[in-house]
Formats: structure tokens, C-alpha cells, sequence
């Protein structure tokens, strides 16, 4: 297994690690330019879809048809933060399967009568999520905790900016996708000068761009006390989510604590679920994550959802398994389970090369910094219950969060608790 990282002069970072014995070679594209950087909301969801239809050159049932010899395998995504593109096919027809795939990416035809039937596709996708109460509170959630209305859209956009989609919007997005914003990573049997090679061949336009405007940075400001809200919703049952800004994105440490402190409170065998759903069947859903926002800061996240009559008491068990650990740290159990993930984990590494490779890209977009897989594990190693302990207070402690939940029938003194307790 070798993996090698290059970089351009340009700004763009390849990625990629070579196996042999892989049948495969992939390519994902990752662009720093997100949902918070388009000027008309939904532009780069919808700039996306345009990707596999047609292009300059072929139909997109010519496209298709191509794809479908080589094996291939495609997707993208669009977040607030990233535009993402990823392609995979046999290691044989990859020169001429990622070209084309690339196609779309740089000479989308933004075809008219394409466009109009894809706002149609883009409202049912709106229409299917946005009725998820989740989804809007964690959009209400983000706004209150960054203060920056940036975050308080609908990465889709609106009905009204939907159909009001135009191939102007859509060339805007083309111009955001600059060199200084790129990131490639894949793994594959290709040799590593042949891989680079055909990047460079179908992504000059990007890789060598010399003349771009950097976007100005989306600025954000955490909270500084509490917040509390109540979503103007009349549902059965009721989501309740919980953001803290808890550190700089840089502390690699806290990071990683961060995620066993998770993986103690969360899983089908974590202390939340357990409780809460086990023990006394509160909640039909619950979840603990780290995130980030704007690349600045940490963020834990906490959410659940249950009946109305159940918020307060499920609150008390969020607080009170918190303040065990801050206390008492996590069990050898716990610990020895965590550790024994990551061992699998690294023996699945050993296998995927790719693995790998998303683990340096996703530590570049978390932490913006690439670790070695050696001091990741002499991290990790050197993580005591101390650090577990100091982690949760600093969560209990922490006055920087927000509190939501989606129900007009919870009362504001119902998420109040959370610091009564």
C-alpha cells in the first residue's frame, strides 16, 4: 500500500493511494465552496444535478450508456460548507470513464428544456425533505449558534428560487469551482504518474487556473450565552436539538476526545440510548456528533426525538449521564470498546487503501491539517479518563450553545432544565 500527496502551485491537493490489487480507481473532488458562498439560494444543489445531464459533447443518455460499460460508479453531494463529486470505475477504463464523468463538471451544456424539468425534480426532492421537522430545526439551530442568516437556508434553496433558476445562476457556480478550493483524493491500481497524469488531462481548465477571485470569508460569531427557541410546529411527536461550540477546529487532541466522549453517549450500546430507550423507552431516536462550522470551531451535537410529555425527563438523563463522566470518566469497558474499533478500523485500512486516504482528506477539513497515521495513534494512546472528564464539563459548563425543539406544546422553561439540573 503506497500513498503519496502532491501538491500544485495553484492550490489544488492530490490525494492518492495506489494497491494493486484493486480492480477499481477512484476520484473525488472536493471543492472548499459550499451552499453559504452562491448568491442565489440553491444555485450549487441545482448546479450539481446539471452535472450528469448533458454535456458539450454528448446526451446525457450517451453519457449514461458510456458510463454503464466502464463499470462506473457516481455521486455528489452539497453542504453549506463543500461541493463534492465522486467517480469510480474499473482501473481499465478509467482514462476515458473520469474524463467524461470530468465532462460534466467543466462543460455542463445547461441545456433549457433540461433545466426546466430538473426544477420539477429539485421541488419533489424540497417538497420530501423539507416536510422532515428535523431538517428545519437543525437549520434554526445552526443560524442561532453561528448569528449569520448563512446558515439558516435550505441548501435546496426555496420553491421560489427553484423556479426562478436560471443558466446565469448556473454559470456562477462554474466560476466558484477554483484551484485554491480543490481537493482530489481516490485510490486505485493505477500507477501514481498515470493517475496524475490523466487528472492533469481532464482538469487543466481547474489544476492550472491562474486567473480567479477568492470569495470573502463567511464570518462567525458563537453565541455567548443560552439560547432557547420553540418552533411553530403542531406535530404528534417532537425533535429536540442541542448545539455547544466547544473548541478550535485545530485542537486534533480534543477532537479525538471529543469522539470517544460520542461514542460512549451514543450507538445502539451507548449510555443515551441505553437509558433513554432501553431502560425507559423516552425516545424513538437519539444522536451525539461532532461537526464543524465555517471551518472555525468544534461543534457537539446532541438531538433526540420523543412525545412532548417526555422532553423534560429526557433532558434530565442527557445532564445526568453527562455529570457521571465529568466525574467518574468512562469504564475500561468503554474504553477498551472504543480502542478495539479503532484496531479494526486500522486492520480494514490495511486492506482499503482509500480508507486511508479519506481519513488524511477528512482530517484536512476538519482540523485543516493532514496527521500522519502514527501520531494519530500515539494520540489516541495517550488519551486518559482525565481528558474525558474534562471534555464533558467543558460540555456542561459550556454557556455557548443553543437548544431547539419543534413543537409549540414544549414550553421554553421544558429546555431550561438542561442548566436547572
Amino acid at each position: 500500500m503506497k500513498i503519496k500527496v502532491y501538491d500544485y502551485p495553484s492550490g489544488v491537493k492530490v490525494f492518492y493511494g495506489y494497491d494493486r490489487r484493486l480492480a477499481t480507481t477512484s476520484c473525488n473532488l472536493v471543492f472548499n465552496v459550499g451552499s453559504i458562498n452562491e448568491k442565489k439560494y440553491g444555485a450549487l444543489h441545482f448546479f450539481e444535478h446539471m452535472v450528469f445531464l448533458s454535456t458539450q459533447k454528448r446526451t446525457r443518455q450517451e453519457r449514461r450508456a458510456l458510463q454503464e460499460e466502464f463499470g462506473s460508479k457516481y455521486n455528489a453531494s452539497t453542504s453549506y460548507e463543500f461541493l463534492k463529486f465522486d467517480y469510480e470505475c474499473l482501473s481499465e477504463f478509467f482514462h476515458i470513464g473520469f474524463g467524461e464523468f470530468v465532462e460534466g463538471i467543466t462543460q455542463p451544456k445547461f441545456d433549457p428544456a433540461e433545466i426546466k424539468n430538473e426544477k420539477k425534480v429539485i421541488l419533489q426532492e424540497y417538497n420530501r425533505y423539507d416536510a422532515m421537522p428535523i431538517r428545519k430545526l437543525s437549520r434554526e439551530v445552526l443560524v442561532t449558534l453561528s448569528k449569520t442568516k448563512d446558515y439558516g437556508h435550505f441548501v435546496l434553496g426555496t420553491p421560489s428560487t427553484i423556479a426562478k433558476m436560471s443558466i446565469n445562476d448556473l454559470k456562477y457556480c462554474l466560476s466558484l469551482l477554483t484551484p485554491d478550493r480543490l481537493i482530489i483524493y481516490g485510490a486505485g491500481s493505477i500507477k501514481f504518474k498515470e493517475y496524475k497524469k490523466i487528472i492533469e488531462q481532464h482538469l487543466a481548465k481547474i489544476i492550472f487556473m491562474k486567473d480567479y477571485n477568492a470569495l470573502p470569508s463567511v464570518e462567525f460569531r458563537a453565541v455567548s450565552k443560552p439560547k432557547y427557541f420553540i418552533l411553530d410546529a403542531n406535530k404528534e411527536q417532537v425533535q429536540v436539538s442541542l448545539m455547544s461550540d466547544i473548541c478550535d477546529r485545530s485542537d486534533y487532541k480534543k477532537g479525538l476526545v471529543l469522539s470517544i466522549l460520542n461514542s460512549a453517549l451514543n450507538g445502539i450500546n451507548g449510555r443515551l440510548f441505553n437509558e433513554m430507550r432501553n431502560k425507559e423507552g423516552l425516545v424513538y431516536s437519539v444522536s451525539v456528533y461532532k461537526n464543524i462550522l465555517n471551518k472555525s470551531s468544534l461543534i457537539f451535537e446532541f438531538s433526540f426525538g420523543t412525545a412532548v410529555e417526555n422532553v423534560t425527563k429526557a433532558l434530565t438523563i442527557f445532564k445526568n449521564c453527562l455529570k457521571d463522566i465529568a466525574e467518574n470518566g468512562i469504564t475500561d469497558k468503554e474504553f477498551f470498546k472504543y480502542k478495539n474499533v479503532r484496531k479494526i478500523q486500522k486492520a480494514y485500512d490495511r486492506i482499503y487503501v482509500y480508507n486511508v486516504v479519506c481519513n488524511m482528506v477528512s482530517d484536512l477539513q476538519y482540523y485543516g491539517k493532514i496527521i500522519s497515521l502514527k501520531d494519530r495513534e500515539k494520540i489516541l494512546e495517550n488519551i486518559t479518563n482525565d481528558d474525558i472528564k474534562d471534555m464533558a464539563n467543558q460540555i456542561l459548563k459550556n454557556k455557548r450553545f443553543v437548544i431547539g425543539a419543534n413543537n409549540k406544546n414544549v414550553k421554553i422553561e421544558d429546555l431550561k432544565i438542561f442548566e436547572k439540573i
